[in-house]
């Protein structure tokens, strides 16, 4: 989780898209796929298409700038699917489609959560009540990734975190096998991990590369 590829990245901000069922378009015209019928390809955004939705989503559910927009993005296993997470080998291979996530630190331990799907509603969370699944803290949906990097990285002893606000915009699609929740993880611990200092990452100029596992 805490080592994204080299297409996490931050950007720069300016204006947004829209939101389309599912994927994201310039276009609020859903294209649904249908059981049988023929595959639809859902376009990748460029990342600075994704870096202006993320911007403009936060800029309207928040009414400020973010410190910065992280991305990272889905992939696809070409073998190995399943041996991964067991101890195998697989080969994945990223793909063009991004979780954009525009967030901004706070000064306190709040968590703001928005996506395109729930931008009528921010979802709230206390970075001091969170907790693993089954306990009182739990956290559910989509934003429990958000919030369990987090969690996660206080566990690990680093932290305390701060709060922050944090816009979801993502072109992964949803429930493909595609990895849309795993790309949502590294953006956020990429963001953090800049926004709070953590230096898990290094820099641009002298990264940290975990070693190699020995096979």
């Amino acid at each position: 989780m805490l080592a994204p590829s080299a297409g996490a990245r931050r950007g720069r901000a300016q204006e947004g898209f829209v939101w389309q069922n599912g994927p994201m378009s310039r276009t609020e015209t859903p294209s649904a796929a249908v059981a049988g019928s023929a595959p639809v390809f859902s376009p990748a955004l460029t990342p600075q298409e994704g870096v202006d939705a993320a911007t403009g989503l936060f800029r309207e559910a928040f009414g400020t700038e973010p410190d910065g927009v992280w991305y990272a993005p889905g992939r696809v296993n070409v073998i190995g699917e399943h041996t991964d997470y067991n101890g195998g080998l697989a080969l994945p291979i990223a793909l063009p489609h991004r979780a954009h996530l525009a967030l901004r630190r706070r000064e306190d331990r709040t968590i703001r959560l928005v996506s395109p799907q729930t931008r009528e509603v921010v979802d709230v969370l206390d970075l001091d009540a969170i907790g693993p699944k089954g306990t009182p803290g739990e956290v559910r949906g989509w934003n429990a990734y958000v919030a369990g990097v987090a969690w996660a990285l206080e566990q690990d002893g680093l932290g305390p975190l701060h709060g922050f606000d944090a816009a979801l915009y993502s072109c992964v699609p949803l429930g493909g096998g595609l990895s849309s929740s795993a790309a949502l993880e590294c953006a956020t611990a990429v963001a953090l991990d800049e926004v709070c200092a953590l230096g898990l990452a290094g820099t641009a100029d002298e990264p940290t590369t975990p070693a190699a596992p020995a096979w």
